[in-house]
């Protein structure tokens, strides 16, 4: 059943993890967030009326069938927030992906000998929320982000809130059950 509450708007979201390249062979740094909860909040919101543009990291899930979602598919943090800028002015922004927080510049070239040490470089992702929520030209009028912590909960969301720009921030407690796959 569709209600139309949210008919006319248009909402550009996150969902499911990034995955950052780290050499010329496919070895990648990434997170377990299966993108169940960015689909199933992207669905929802279709069903409510709006035109629902869903930025997805790589997942195992089909895209979201609603003939209001589309769908864009990216893989690296840089891929998915400059997808996110280009679908904007929108109505609203809601950050759910599990943004890996460190990455490389460009992957290495690697051709390493067996029990061969290798250090690599990382760089800080760009922080997709924090470049919506404080952007001077394309910020939506509602901007959402989520924060899953281990610890001090209201602490962190709080000041994730707060740095990023945000008008609400969805906080949630995790422990051990963060570090398995699948898990959101």
């Amino acid at each position: 059943r569709i209600n139309g509450k949210l008919s006319g708007r248009t909402i550009v979201m996150t969902s499911g993890p990034t995955a950052e390249p780290l050499s010329s062979h496919g070895d990648v740094i990434s997170n377990f967030s299966s993108g169940k909860q960015g689909h199933a909040i992207a669905e929802s919101l279709a069903q409510m009326g709006a035109k629902v543009i869903l930025v997805s990291g790589p997942t195992h899930l089909p895209d979201p069938s609603h003939p209001s979602i589309t769908t864009i598919h990216t893989e690296s943090a840089r891929d998915m927030r400059d997808a996110v800028l280009k679908q904007l002015p929108a109505d609203a922004y809601i950050g759910v992906a599990a943004v890996a927080d460190f990455g490389m510049d460009s992957p290495a070239p690697l051709q390493l000998q067996p029990d061969e040490p290798v250090t690599l470089q990382l760089s800080q992702n760009p922080d997709i929320l924090q470049t919506v929520g404080t952007h001077p030209s394309l910020r939506p009028p509602v901007v959402i982000g989520f924060a899953a912590e281990t610890h001090d909960l209201l602490t962190y969301a709080k000041g994730k809130l707060e740095k990023n720009g945000a008008d609400a921030i969805c906080a949630n407690q995790v422990g051990a059950a963060i570090a398995s796959r699948g898990s959101d």
